[in-house]
């Protein structure tokens, strides 16, 4: 797990710092600092905003991608969720209202994530 999120970390840092370089220089820290701004409420008002706006469809295709290309990890984490609700159920004597929330659970996650 770890391997992976530091791999995904630098494809998403790099995502987010092309969207920051693709502004142009010019247009942005000329206009702020004609109304006085500092640095960091330049980085926080004008650059971010339009950075993000930049940066979400790859930011949202590498979760995506993040999710499907795991296979193992996914199947670590459905073993996980089987594992924690069939616990439940031992606990409160509920196996239907248990086990019927844990299909609903993954189907939402990945209908989420196929949107």
């Amino acid at each position: 797990m770890l391997v992976i999120s530091l791999y995904y970390a630098a494809f998403i840092s790099e995502v987010f710092r092309a969207g920051i370089l693709s502004l142009p220089a010019g247009a942005v820290g000329c206009g702020a600092q004609s109304f006085g701004m500092s640095r960091g409420l330049m980085l926080q008002i004008v650059v971010l905003p339009q950075a993000l706006r930049l940066a979400a469809p790859p930011y949202v295709s590498l979760c995506v991608s993040l999710v499907k290309a795991t296979s193992l990890v996914s199947i670590v984490g459905l073993w996980e969720l089987t594992m924690a609700s069939r616990e439940v159920v031992e606990r409160t004597l509920a196996p239907f209202q248990i086990l019927s929330v844990r299909p609903r659970s993954i189907s939402a996650f990945c209908y989420t994530l196929a949107l």
